[in-house]
């Protein structure tokens, strides 16, 4: 037991004057993962993840969060970058591997992974009919 509870001392107490308040996180409707190396391909395909990011939120409403990840491998004879990367997942689906996807390629990708239905809202960012972006969104 402390010697302040033996005695029955107050302590005395400091404020800090910190507003301590907590504020629930925003839901996200999309993740989107880039495993990726330290090179240029990983830092476009990040920089246009989120210019695709900004594109979701002001044009459809959809609240999506850009969460990169590096890839460490062994510097020596024969190890080098691991073939394949960067490496783009939306909601836990791979969607590219070893290439840098546009902004745009992204937000349609994302969409229809949402089951976004507005055939009028997404076909015209890349001009290709509803038939293909369906075939690109389940090749995945």
């Amino acid at each position: 037991m402390s010697a302040a509870l033996e005695l029955r001392a107050d302590l005395p107490v400091l404020d800090a004057g910190l507003d301590l308040t907590l504020t629930a996180p925003k839901p996200v409707d999309a993740e989107i993962v880039i495993y990726g190396g330290l090179d240029p391909d990983t830092d476009e395909l990040i920089e246009n993840a989120k210019k695709a990011v900004e594109i979701l939120s002001r044009e459809y409403g959809v609240e999506a969060l850009v969460v990169p990840n590096t890839i460490y491998w062994g510097m020596g004879p024969g190890l080098g970058m691991p073939y394949g990367i960067p490496v783009l997942v939306i909601n836990g689906k791979e969607v590219s591997r070893g290439r840098v996807l546009s902004p745009d390629e992204i937000v349609v990708h994302t969409l229809m992974l949402l089951g976004h239905s507005g055939e009028e809202d997404v076909a015209p960012i890349v001009g290709v009919e509803r038939k293909q972006l369906e075939a690109v969104a389940t090749a995945w």
